[in-house]
């Protein structure tokens, strides 16, 4: 099989260069990890001998990223705060704490240690586990500098690397890496750099993006890694980390891996599971197509028209609708009464009367947001249901 024309790197996992490329995909709009819209035109495929999902990248994919990197700015509808995960009951808890608990839950660790934030950003993350635990010695690996002055105010704070992971002196307690992995062309060589890294008894803590879950995550035009459990789980074990616990259930469009330093063998995957992986992506990208008609047709009925949230998805589908979008709709306080892409953003009590919100979402999160919504008089619309993966 030859490499897909254009290709200038390996699979992510195995290191081969057999993909099905899928062609839809290419259609589709996109978005930035910081919330840009961004035009169609990426490159999305399945490895044929591992199934990992990954963009297929070449020159054009390094300009894009070169160029979203070169102004990126962390959680920039909210000035820097971190985006808060909001319940049932609509209360509101930030994601690193929820990580950070269930990680101390399953896996204790002791009042004093040494600890590493990969791709730590503003340091949202270490601001979360000082509190936590606040003996802790407290490190950053990120790209560059940028975020020193925010990262030096926070307690226990002692460095920050802009090198190797390799290149970091000393080994550490707990390793981090929430939300990085997804970005790095090369995972693979950061996890075997994380395996030098970690003290005997050492943990790492993972999460990233669930597609399967949150189709968003394909859109996401800087993601270059599309993580299952099943292949984030051989990854990290054949990079000499073994995950002791991996699970969607505490942010279900994430996954969340507690791993320490890999003793025995790694299980391969199921025959077949290349094939299987396939299928879902197809149709995630078909449904991410058809959310599009939706929306449209939603908006066609004369009736005020807004979107649900002002993060990934909703940024998405603004990109690409954005002359029938009059407004955001955001439960986040702290967001409301301000703008987004130049459009108000309304609590939903300030909704506009008879309007039609749709709710960016999986749909399984866009039905208990219509539930949450049912006393206000406006219209939640939601997507059709994701095939069961």
């Amino acid at each position: 099989m030859k490499p897909v024309e254009g290709e200038t790197k390996h699979c992510v996992r195995c290191r081969g260069r057999a993909f099905h490329e899928i062609p839809l995909y290419r259609d589709l709009p996109r978005v930035t990890s910081d919330c840009v819209p961004w035009p169609a035109g990426g490159r999305l495929g399945v490895c044929r001998d591992c199934g990992a999902v990954q963009k297929l990248i070449d020159e054009a994919w390094h300009g894009e990223v070169e160029r979203i990197y070169g102004t990126y700015t962390h959680y920039r509808q909210s000035n820097g705060a971190e985006q808060p995960i909001f319940t049932m009951e609509g209360t509101q808890v930030r994601r690193s704490l929820l990580v950070f608990r269930h990680m101390l839950e399953r896996a204790p660790i002791s009042d004093r240690g040494r600890m590493l934030d990969i791709g730590a950003g503003n340091g949202a993350g270490l601001e979360t586990f000082a509190s936590l635990r606040p003996d802790w010695s407290l490190n950053a690996l990120d790209l560059d500098e940028q975020n020193l002055q925010s990262l030096g105010q926070i307690s226990g704070f002692e460095s920050l690397f802009t090198c190797s992971i390799e290149d970091v002196p000393g080994q550490f307690d707990l390793i981090s890496a929430i939300h990085s992995l997804e970005h790095l062309v090369e995972p693979t060589d950061m996890l075997a750099g994380v395996r030098g890294k970690l003290a005997p008894a050492g943990k790492l803590v993972v999460q990233v993006p669930y597609y399967r879950a949150n189709p968003f995550d394909l859109v996401i035009a800087d993601h270059r890694s599309h993580f299952s459990p099943e292949t984030l789980g051989a990854m990290l074990c054949e990079e000499g980390v073994a995950p002791e616990l991996i699970s969607t259930e505490l942010l279900p469009k994430e996954i969340s891996v507690v791993a320490g330093i890999r003793q025995g063998d790694c299980r391969g995957l199921e025959p077949g599971f290349a094939a299987k992986e396939l299928a879902v992506v197809e149709a995630r990208v078909a449904w991410l197509h058809s959310l599009i008609t939706e929306a449209r047709e939603a908006a066609a009925s004369g009736r005020p028209f807004g979107i649900f949230g002002t993060s990934i998805g909703a940024t998405w589908l603004y990109g690409a609708m954005p002359s029938a979008v009059a407004f955001f709709v955001d439960e986040d306080r702290s967001r409301a009464g301000g703008t987004w892409q130049g459009l108000p953003i309304h609590l939903p009590e300030d909704t506009p009367t008879g309007a039609v919100v749709y709710a960016v979402m999986p749909d399984f999160i866009a039905r208990d947001v219509a539930e949450r919504m049912a006393g206000h008089p406006f219209e939640v619309a939601i997507p059709r249901a994701m095939d069961a993966a």
